[in-house]
């Protein structure tokens, strides 16, 4: 019922929006489905609205494909045929539910019908006649064959047997290791085996003497096949041939004689190892624990290590630029406010601090040196206002691009006021100057608890230790 109400309303939406932008969808190429244009239209709207991020995503898409046409409008007619093509599944996928729902299959003369043999059929089936209708579940079995019928299953069977209990064999006449015998195979059926050699091989297909002729050995397995009545039974001819001595079966044959020495020896002091196996000389080494393997995960890890460390000096000395790019900041700009306010433009303040500078450099100061790469650049042609904006923004700190942004406005807007606007950056550097000292204080205080905990600690089994040693005197 519900698929039908799903239909209904599906068609009624259809309907209410015919009216929907008719203007709009005039300007569409004309389809068999045009009449539906409206109703696409306002799904396009209201994609548009709640879904704004993948509705820019897909206008970048198709301004790169549709790059000779209207992207927007392809995109809008686009998602208007997408919309409409989805109501058209949804309609019809809501109106075949519904059939299937009412539709029903009638059993005639009250029968089930039975699947193949081997298999089971479930039907749900409506039962009508005893107080209300009632719905269960009948499973049916596969229809069971006579006996020529199961004769030719057996057949079937056995030949795929022969394929399939071979293992790693490549015939039934090169039988060189032990063969996979089944006790059940496909519809259920029992399989039982009995070998004429199991001196050769055994009923369950494992080769028991490695004496075996060159030339091979036939055996001939038994095999007996029943499902209910019916039973059948079939000779499988095999010959078991010599294994091929290959590397694995010198192994295998090695750990088979050391085995029974190990046992044959067990009340003497050393177990002696075989010196030859079938003619091949061995010789032993004994393989000690050396730690190759440990060296190779410490040299991994000591490798790592490094690298971090490596990456921890690079952070500590970014760090450092920072501090004493801070620490520089008042100086900086109380120069700098001196300079322009004794008149001297910013390019020549800033070319007169960059000489002092250098007359009295006694160590890398940063602050100076990027000053030094902004005057460079200045000179080189580039800006002046966005060489003091790259100024602020190549130091990576908040006070340095303050000022950088500072200079660069004032240039393009004139220096007039310039001077109470550096005066009020200089007293504000201090007092975070001020600020900066009080906290390096308090982490270099804390700091200097850990040695005095450890001195204390020391005092205490100074102490405490000769005491409790006097109780035992």
């Amino acid at each position: 019922m519900i698929y039908g109400i799903m239909a209904i309303i599906l068609i009624l939406f259809a309907f209410l929006k015919k009216s929907y932008r008719t203007e709009r969808v005039k300007q569409y190429p004309k389809q068999w489905f045009q009449f539906l244009y409206p109703m696409g239209l306002w799904c396009y709207d209201q994609y548009s609205k709640l879904l704004r991020t993948q509705k820019r995503e897909e206008e970048k898409k198709a301004n790169a494909v549709y790059i000779k046409e209207n992207a927007s409008d392809k995109l809008e007619l686009d998602i208007v045929k997408r919309s409409i093509w989805t109501w058209f599944c949804l309609l019809f996928g809501s109106i075949l539910a519904t059939i299937l729902a009412f539709q029903t299959d009638s059993i005639q003369q009250e029968q089930l019908k039975r699947p193949e043999f081997g298999e089971t059929q479930i039907y749900h089936v409506t039962v009508d006649g005893i107080g209300e209708e009632e719905s269960i579940d009948i499973t049916v079995d596969g229809k069971q064959p006579n006996e020529e019928g199961m004769k030719t299953i057996f057949d079937e069977q056995f030949e795929q047997l022969k394929d399939s209990i071979l293992g790693s064999n490549p015939s039934l006449d090169q039988i060189s290791t032990d063969l996979q015998l089944p006790s059940s195979i496909e519809y259920g059926i029992r399989v039982s085996w009995e070998s004429n050699r199991p001196e050769i091989m055994n009923d369950q297909g494992k080769i028991q003497t490695e004496n075996i002729e060159e030339h091979g050995e036939a055996v001939e397995l038994s095999i007996r096949m029943t499902y209910s009545t019916y039973e059948s039974v079939y000779q499988l001819a095999i010959v078991v041939v010599p294994k091929i001595k290959d590397q694995a079966f010198y192994f295998d044959k090695l750990r088979t004689v050391i085995q029974r020495k190990n046992q044959e020896e067990a009340e003497e002091e050393y177990l002696n190892l075989p010196e030859s196996i079938e003619e091949i000389s061995l010789h032993y080494k004994i393989k000690t624990d050396k730690s190759d393997k440990e060296i190779f995960v410490l040299s991994i890890v000591a490798a790592a290590i490094v690298f971090l460390i490596g990456y921890q000096n690079l952070n500590n000395q970014y760090k450092k630029r920072n501090h004493q790019m801070q620490i520089d900041y008042p100086s900086v700009v109380s120069k700098l406010n001196l300079l322009i306010g004794a008149g001297m433009a910013p390019r020549m303040a800033w070319k007169k601090m960059i000489t002092d500078y250098e007359k009295r450099k006694k160590q890398i100061r940063y602050a100076y040196e990027e000053m030094i790469i902004t005057k460079n650049s200045i000179e080189s042609g580039y800006p002046e206002n966005r060489a003091y904006g790259e100024f602020g923004r190549r130091c990576g700190i908040h006070c340095y691009l303050k000022l950088g942004n500072l200079l660069e406005q004032n240039l393009k807007q004139g220096t007039s006021g310039l001077n109470q606007k550096l005066e009020e950056e200089m007293i504000h550097a201090l007092e975070e100057r001020k600020n900066m000292a009080l906290r390096l204080g308090e982490e270099a205080g804390t700091k200097l608890l850990i040695p005095m905990f450890l001195m204390l600690g020391i005092v205490i089994v100074v102490l405490i230790v000769p005491a409790f040693m006097s109780f035992y005197v």
